[in-house]
């Protein structure tokens, strides 16, 4: 059985007190101007949290308010090279690390859904937010909009 994916927040409280709602940042340039970060860390060097999460996301998480988001796919059975997955969003507290909701969007049909290379996920692309709603996109199949608080506000297939 593979290990679950571990979220770590290596970052100040400095940096959780801004939005980082995209891949590249507030404004897409991938630049951060606020005060300065940790230039190192370690498995307790500078970390305000760990949390083990289940299945596996290459996303990046963004930060919206105090929230922490991203995405994974849970295999339904790991040994197998062609199964279903529930393609997820999960939300934890940023200052804590706790978990908030975690939301199945979809299942993955997994005779009709090509298979991600080796070293890729189901849930690779990024979540987005403006603050008010988180956009989910699950690659060529699955796109869906959730509310800060996980309530899903539409699904689109």
């Amino acid at each position: 059985m593979r290990a679950a994916l571990l979220l770590t927040l290596a970052l100040s409280p400095a940096l959780l007190a801004a939005d980082w709602p995209e891949f590249r940042g507030p404004n897409g340039t991938g630049l951060y101007t606020g005060p300065a970060l940790p230039t190192e860390w370690g498995t307790d060097t500078n970390v305000a949290w760990k949390v083990p999460v289940k299945g596996k996301g290459w996303s990046s998480p963004v930060v919206v308010g105090d929230a922490v988001v991203l995405t994974t796919a849970v295999a339904a059975n790991e040994d197998h090279p062609k199964t279903k997955y529930s393609l997820r969003v999960l939300c934890f507290s940023a200052p804590h690390g706790k978990p908030r909701w975690d939301k199945e969007l979809f299942v993955e049909d997994a005779q009709s859904v090509p298979q991600p290379h080796k070293k890729n996920s189901h849930a690779s692309p990024t979540p987005v937010s403006d603050g008010k709603v988180v956009y989910a996109h699950f690659g060529h199949v699955d796109t869906a909009g959730l509310k800060l608080g996980g309530t899903v506000v539409w699904t689109k297939q």
